[in-house]
């Protein structure tokens, strides 16, 4: 029976356990297997507080592991991962730094990553750990294929390490419909922000899409941080003409994603916000992020918190240096 511990975040070798991903289990652990916890116990040692727990081993993954151990596990590490009969555990023999830290005996093991188990998790899981080809990769990225988006976020963090640092168009362009198909933000914005580094300008209506959407989560963000690196005169009209129609939190992501393109259409965006009383100021502050260069006939604001808020902006420094093109003038009202 081995004693397995898990480490409190704070922990540099274990600050990925972090999230209900994969990677620690992929790419951390010296084996991984299937198992159901039988007890727990809170319990406590050195500074981490948490639970002693025992598992039983049903089905090895890979690797070689004990058919039965204990291990404790810091809450603040593992969060609610550890719960449930039914785990995929991940280990890995500490080194002897980590030995002497922990005070460890000889046939102890760390916890390299756990996630709740089901029959096809475990499946995707071995693909992913056998080093797959970039074909298996795509097919691991099939929403409708493999439901499971931990599984495809893991899929898509190796693929991006095979298309790095230069990812080519005939490689990016598969991904496109598995983009649009996305339905876990956090992937979306990962894709978003793959395509935006590329400059990959056949994505710029799915980024376009994404900016658009109602909500607010990290790949709308990403959508507006991408679109400059991405955008063709077309995207850019695309955008603008999407511009009356939509809510004003939508609005406020069009002048931040337009600001910083040369598009004479994005320029003509920024002034037709300013005319605007309910706009304005965030156009001026859309200007601002992007380092233009604030017109100088600035626009009346009558509202008393819109006025504040416009001082606010103009007396903030410019996010980066100015760029050299014109900023939209502001009409006189």
């Amino acid at each position: 029976m081995a004693l397995v511990l898990a480490l409190p975040l704070s922990f540099s070798p274990f600050a990925a356990m972090h999230g209900p991903d994969a990677a620690e289990l992929v790419e951390q652990s010296r084996c991984a297997v299937r198992a159901r916890i039988v007890e727990r116990t809170d319990h406590e040692t050195g500074a981490a507080a948490g639970v002693r727990a025992r598992a039983e081993v049903g089905e090895t993954l890979w690797g070689e592991c004990p058919a039965s151990f204990v291990f404790f596990y810091a809450r603040s590490a593992c969060g609610d991962r550890l719960e449930g009969e039914d785990l995929v555990i991940g280990l890995t023999q500490p080194d002897a730094a980590q030995r002497a830290y922990l005070d460890l005996a000889a046939d102890d093991y760390l916890l390299a990553g756990a996630l709740p188990a089901s029959d096809a998790l475990c499946v995707s899981l071995r693909v992913l750990r056998g080093a797959p080809g970039r074909d298996a990769l795509l097919g691991l990225l099939d929403a409708g294929a493999h439901p499971d988006a931990r599984v495809r976020r893991q899929a898509f963090r190796q693929l991006s390490r095979e298309l790095a640092p230069h990812p080519e168009a005939e490689a990016l362009a598969p991904l496109v419909p598995l983009a649009e198909n996305e339905e876990d933000g956090e992937l979306a914005a990962e894709y978003i922000t793959l395509f935006g580094e590329a400059r990959y300008a056949p994505a710029a209506s799915f980024v376009t899409r994404r900016l658009r959407a109602a909500g607010d989560d990290a790949a709308t963000e990403g959508a507006v941080r991408a679109f400059p690196k991405l955008a063709t005169p077309r995207a850019v009209q695309e955008l603008a003409a999407a511009y009356d129609d939509a809510t004003l939190d939508v609005k406020v992501r069009i002048l931040h994603a337009a600001a910083p393109c040369a598009a004479p259409e994005a320029h003509a965006l920024l002034a037709r916000a300013l005319m605007v009383e309910e706009t304005a100021v965030h156009a001026l502050a859309a200007m601002r992020a992007a380092g233009l260069t604030l017109p100088a006939a600035l626009p009346r604001v009558r509202d008393p918190v819109r006025a504040q808020r416009m001082r606010a902006v103009i007396s903030a420094p410019p996010a980066r240096p100015h760029a050299p093109r014109a900023a939209p003038a502001a009409p006189d009202r």
